[in-house]
């Protein structure tokens, strides 16, 4: 009876349970191409800014390209979508630096030449300043602004600024007054600092032996900001001073008694 009574019980299995569909990949797929275009037009940008960047500012995009591109989101590339766009941070930053290297052209502050012609960011054309400029330091003009000999290796080049020697440690005073902008270093300027004034003027002194001051600092004219000396591309003590005016370097015996 016992047996008649289980045969007769059907028996009762569990219902097979349906398999989640998995859509991640379409929403992947939904989110790259708005990527792709939004750091696309970013480097297109980046070309078509770089490329009309004027040779003021080739130093600070050299010195400031590594700080720029590498500040921001901390990607943890836990996702295909976020491993692309690693990619395409990474690839804009070797952008930035290949553009920035490519502009900057001289060589502490001289520019190699093929032929008798004025490079792109100078100008011979003689000006006039608002404000009066003070010499900012006192020596022996040793190599004006244009085109010359070069005194190290003796090819042609077109000079950007005035070379002014002086003994090592001599004051070098501020022209104008304003905002000290950059404070750095490199092989081939050495010591530098980069003033910006009033009216779209702007002023370089370079090879330093000290500098006294820093970026974002207010100076007015006459503070003594560095001193004389032979660091990067030099044969000797002296001070290379820049004006550059809107963007392009201008000759400073207009604005100096030189």
């Amino acid at each position: 009876m016992w047996e008649k009574q289980q045969e007769s019980t059907p028996q009762q299995w569990p219902k097979p349970v349906a398999e989640k569909k998995k859509i991640t990949d379409s929403k992947q797929g939904n989110t790259l191409l708005p990527v792709q275009l939004i750091i696309c037009a970013l480097l297109i940008a980046a070309v078509f800014a770089c490329k009309t960047l004027t040779p003021d500012v080739f130093i600070e995009v050299q010195t400031e390209y590594k700080t720029l591109v590498t500040t921001g989101v901390d990607y943890s590339a836990e996702t295909e979508l976020i491993r692309f766009a690693s990619a395409g941070v990474e690839s804009i930053r070797s952008s930035a630096k290949g553009i920035a290297d490519g502009l900057a052209g001289g060589a502490g502050g001289s520019y190699k030449i093929t032929k008798h012609e004025v490079p792109i960011g100078a100008s011979l054309d003689a000006y006039t300043l608002r404000e009066e400029m003070l010499l900012p330091v006192s020596g022996t003009l040793t190599s004006s602004f244009g085109f010359r000999e070069n005194p190290v290796d003796g090819e042609d080049d077109f000079h950007m600024g005035a070379d002014i020697a002086a003994n090592e440690g001599t004051p070098v005073k501020c022209a104008l007054d304003g905002q000290v902008c950059k404070t750095a270093s490199s092989a081939l300027r050495g010591n530098y600092i980069i003033v910006r004034h009033k009216n779209g003027c702007m002023t370089l002194y370079q090879h330093l032996l000290y500098s006294y001051v820093r970026a974002g600092e207010n100076v007015s004219q006459g503070d003594v900001i560095a001193a004389v000396g032979s660091t990067g591309y030099v044969t000797g003590p002296h001070l290379h001073f820049e004006i550059i005016l809107d963007g392009v370097r201008v000759d400073p015996a207009y604005a100096l008694d030189l």
